[in-house]
């Protein structure tokens, strides 16, 4: 699995990367401390550097070697990418042109990737595009303690925490003759849904192996998941009264020692119906 990250320091482009749980509210204050704090008309200075440490890495709460959750790829014009341009109402003007670099040495030294920034103005937008691919599945927080913006006046500034869900390839085979499928995807729950989002699927397994399910749930379009409240076989429910109005998503996963691994994506659901309260003024 290949995931691409994106960093950027400047005050209009965050400084984390995609499929994010971390939101923008959360980035707000950063970007205020940047403004507020350094900037004036240069975002840093000068020798404005960035250092981002894989060295150890969380996987759904726990540290782990960084060399065991990513590996990094590189790949002419994709996999480092440098630039940094102005677009304003003046037109669009590069500071830096777009070119490649090759930190496979700089990865393999210590599991650090490490960017001379230099200064970058207000309005200015400096950006890093790299691959890195997972090794293993589960929730990344991609960045490790040690991943920073430092200023020349030697301020340092933290990336926030970013994180990534990573699965695995659901479509392996030639583990033998066992099967093993998820189908029938369907909500059990009254609707308009008020207090409890249940849900049912059909599970086949035709082998020998030790069975696993796993049961999560996402409101925010997938970018994050997380697991269910309660499974019972081949069903779960889910306690959304205090939870936000919304979309849910909603997938199954499978596996066996001798079988393929099985997922299962349920369609969206609208969620909890919202309501409303009056006064009725007599």
């Amino acid at each position: 699995m290949t995931r691409d990250r994106r960093s950027g320091a400047s005050p209009n482009r965050p400084a984390g990367g995609i499929l994010p749980r971390t939101g923008s509210g959360c980035l707000g204050p950063i970007y205020t401390d940047i403004a507020g704090g350094v900037l004036k008309t240069e975002a840093g200075g000068v020798n404005t550097t960035m250092s981002l440490d894989f060295s150890t890495v969380q996987v759904n709460g726990e540290d782990r070697e960084g060399s065991g959750v990513f590996s990094y790829v590189y790949e002419d014009g994709v996999s480092t990418v440098i630039e940094s341009v102005v677009v304003n109402e003046t037109g669009h003007y590069t500071i830096m042109p777009r070119r490649t670099v090759n930190q496979t040495d700089d990865w393999s030294d210590d599991r650090n990737l490490e960017f001379a920034i230099g200064t970058v103005h207000l309005g200015q937008t400096w950006e890093a595009t790299f691959r890195l691919r997972a090794l293993t599945d589960g929730n990344i927080n991609v960045f490790g303690p040690g991943s920073t913006i430092t200023f020349n006046d030697a301020a340092k500034l933290p990336l926030p925490d970013t994180l990534v869900t990573a699965v695995p390839d659901l479509s392996n085979t030639g583990f033998g003759s066992a099967t093993l499928t998820l189908t029938n995807p369907r909500y059990t729950c009254t609707e308009p849904v008020r207090e409890i989002l249940s849900a049912a699927w059909d599970l086949t397994y035709t082998g020998a192996g030790t069975l696993t399910e796993s049961v999560e749930y996402s409101n925010d379009g997938g970018l994050s998941w997380v697991r269910f409240g309660t499974v019972t076989g081949e069903a779960a429910s889910l306690d959304v009264r205090a939870f936000p109005p919304g979309e849910y998503l909603i997938r199954v996963r499978a596996s066996a020692d001798d079988v393929p691994d099985a997922g299962l994506l349920f369609p969206p659901h609208p969620g909890r119906e919202q309501h409303t309260t009056y006064i009725r003024i007599m």
